[in-house]
């Protein structure tokens, strides 16, 4: 996250009223319109990344398929927040997939922003055989422009989704330690259960901002409708053949622009039908 005028003491000051907001938009509708969440691995680029990687210094958990799918996550975002920073560079990275985005950050040492973080810890995962998404994580006021990208990464261990974020080297849990995916983090806030935001390995991190901070950026989601190398890497910005922009948004607020609960426009599509978006297994 960058600070701005919507970040740092406004995040603080606002957190009743984020979080009063978020009560008022909880309902979501129940249609099933959209379609599934695709994934697809070149396979000849995942022999690429693995044969890049091999030659620094990630955790041998990566491609250890005796650990966890957690375990292993956490190992590679806890590898990328040791070796890459969190910043706003001017030029950004010309190339987001991870191989490119991994030798920029060497080159320049200045680090990189949460979609950039994301975007190679999606890879990285998916490399090795780890289902994953990145999402992008927003306020109710479209004129803040501080938004979040995260992943969520399935666990089949435990038979659901989990937040994972290596950018501001976190993650969170319940009360009996299962790790929560936005879907529940939301839910928690909204009904006031507790739940604790956990470091990753070697880190601190400030929970009571990054609470008031989630209570602000989990009103409103958009993620691609594709998993899979390069979804932002193309010189015109346009996405892969087949991908869309898949928004989520709170049911009254859907149905008060465009009378529905699910439409398409282009390259893009709206729905607030929480099943379709966050997707089942």
């Amino acid at each position: 996250m960058a600070e701005n005028a919507y970040s740092g003491t406004y995040v603080r000051d606002n957190k009743a009223l984020n979080l009063q907001i978020l009560k008022d938009n909880f309902e979501y509708s129940h249609s099933h319109n959209a379609p599934a969440i695709k994934t697809i691995v070149d396979k000849s680029r995942a022999e690429e990344i693995k044969a890049f990687f091999s030659k620094t210094d990630i955790p041998a958990e990566w491609l250890d398929k005796s650990k966890t799918n957690w375990e292993r996550s956490v190992a590679v975002a806890t590898w990328i927040a040791k070796n890459i920073q969190h910043a706003n560079p001017d030029p950004w990275p010309e190339h987001k997939n991870c191989i490119d985005l991994y030798k920029w950050n060497k080159e320049h040492q200045t680090g990189f922003n949460c979609r950039c973080h994301a975007i190679m810890l999606h890879e990285l995962l998916l490399t090795a055989e780890i289902e994953n998404r990145f999402i992008t994580c927003m306020p109710k006021d479209t004129n803040d422009p501080d938004c979040h990208v995260v992943n969520l990464i399935w666990l089949p261990e435990l038979n659901k989704w989990a937040m994972l974020d290596s950018d501001e080297k976190e993650y969170t849990v319940d009360d009996d330690g299962t790790p929560l995916s936005l879907q529940e983090m939301r839910s928690f806030l909204i009904n006031e259960k507790p739940f604790s935001i956990k470091p990753l390995e070697g880190f601190t991190v400030n929970e009571e901002y990054l609470k008031a901070y989630w209570c602000k950026n989990l009103y409103r989601f958009h993620s691609h409708t594709m998993n899979g190398y390069n979804l932002e890497d193309t010189a015109d910005g346009s996405f892969p053949e087949e991908d869309k922009l898949f928004h989520l948004f709170p049911d009254k607020v859907l149905r008060a622009e465009c009378d529905s609960d699910y439409y398409e426009k282009d390259c893009e599509i709206f729905t607030s039908s929480e099943e379709d978006f966050w997707g089942t297994k």
